[in-house]
């Protein structure tokens, strides 16, 4: 009997993945990851182990994500593309790289994944596997046995749970991500859970400083934190201010030119993206910024083809290493009804 090791986030179309991969005779471990979407993971375990797994793993990984994954980003600017948030994409790392450590824990080399190629989920999510696991054989369940199925009509012809897990959306601790058509309607049913609008923000701005240390946030207002606590905290205070709403069009994969629009909200993203950036732009010099720019770039496509365990991004990391040393200082921000800005360095 094969091993595999799958991907599992608890949706309807992992359930369906792990019910196609056991029927075929597979012997399926599952991973499923807390990267701050606030799920009841207990759940998803069980919800997995009932589908046929025979072991499920089940990791708390939020610490990890922030510090070796968003915060790189955070220093290569990649923190946001064009203003979205970038955690879904730099989220498969961490995805693949977690599938990849159970896997040889298992003595497994089969790894699957239950995203689907529409948004580049898939795409990215192989490309990580296979840098980590060149000898691996990856299994896309949706696009190899169900390609062409429904699958809610699949789930309920089989039994499987049904979840209410929204096709596109995606939450983690640097943002909340949906695809949709009715961005007026997604705020209606009650998208937004960490931010306010603008008219119920506060009438009066606030003053909020953030410490970096090479290109590093460490403090606010003076206090240092461990770096979970400081996403979360400036999550919670950028969400007040309702800071980090927003819409974007995204190209689809294989979709002939169409785009679809995603709602979102980012509040620490925002924050920290803002901060980082005009930080950086007062205190390295023009030359470094200029030659910084491309690296910064190149970041970016690495982290939108899930190329993050390549030699290119390995080099890119010391470029960085270097030119982040020099981004040492506190930035002050006012936050006022959905706008943030700079107002001083020290």
């Amino acid at each position: 009997m094969t091993r595999l090791v799958l991907a599992y986030s608890g949706s309807t179309r992992c359930a369906a993945a792990l019910h196609a991969l056991t029927t075929s005779g597979c012997d399926v471990v599952t991973v499923t990851l807390d990267l701050g979407q606030a799920d009841q993971l207990d759940a998803v375990r069980a919800r997995a182990l009932g589908g046929g797994a025979s072991r499920a793993h089940v990791l708390d990984v939020r610490e990890m994500f922030a510090r070796e994954y968003l915060l790189p980003a955070l220093a290569a600017n990649a923190a946001s593309f064009d203003g979205r948030p970038s955690g879904r994409e730099i989220a498969h790392a961490l995805i693949a790289r977690q599938v990849v450590d159970i896997a040889g824990m298992e003595s497994a080399t089969h790894l699957a994944h239950g995203a689907t190629a529409r948004f580049g989920d898939a795409a990215r999510l192989e490309t990580a596997m296979r840098s980590l696991a060149p000898h691996a054989t990856v299994h896309a369940p949706l696009a190899e046995d169900l390609a062409g199925i429904d699958i809610i009509s699949y789930a309920q012809a089989n039994r499987l749970p049904v979840g209410p897990d929204v096709q596109g959306r995606q939450v983690n601790v640097w943002e909340r991500v949906q695809a949709t058509d009715d961005a007026a309607g997604v705020e209606r049913d009650g998208f937004f859970v960490r931010s306010k609008p603008a008219a119920a923000c506060p009438t009066e701005p606030a003053t909020l400083e953030i410490e970096f240390e090479r290109g590093v946030p460490r403090k606010v207002n003076g206090v240092g934190m461990p770096v979970l606590e400081l996403v979360s905290s400036l999550d919670t205070i950028a969400g007040a201010h309702g800071i980090g709403r927003g819409t974007f069009d995204l190209s689809l994969s294989n979709g002939g030119g169409h785009r679809q629009p995603f709602v979102f909200e980012s509040p620490v993203a925002t924050l920290l993206d803002v901060a980082h950036r005009k930080l950086e732009a007062r205190l390295l010099p023009a030359d470094l910024l200029a030659a910084q720019k491309p690296i910064d770039d190149l970041i970016a496509d690495v982290i939108a083809r899930g190329a993050w365990f390549t030699p290119v991004r390995e080099a890119c990391d010391a470029f960085l290493k270097r030119s982040q040393q020099g981004v040492t200082g506190t930035v002050r921000l006012e936050l006022f009804q959905g706008t943030c800005r700079v107002t001083a360095y020290a």
